[in-house]
């Protein structure tokens, strides 16, 4: 993903996992890495603020 202001190419600035149906044994359960990305260039006025999150499945 680019930055929106400057287009630069964003970087993983965090990370963590969600789990989705895991409080009954009825529900599928599904894990979730999301990644928070942020503008790496050091000139743009959005350098280092989230301006995007990336949820991806683990299977």
């Amino acid at each position: 993903m680019q930055c929106r202001v400057c287009r630069c190419e964003m970087g993983i600035v965090a990370t963590r996992i969600e789990v989705e149906g895991d409080k009954s044994p009825d529900t599928v359960t599904r894990v979730y890495r999301v990644l928070d990305l942020a503008c790496r260039a050091r000139q743009c006025s959005e350098y280092g603020k989230v301006q995007a999150q990336q949820r991806v499945e683990l299977k």
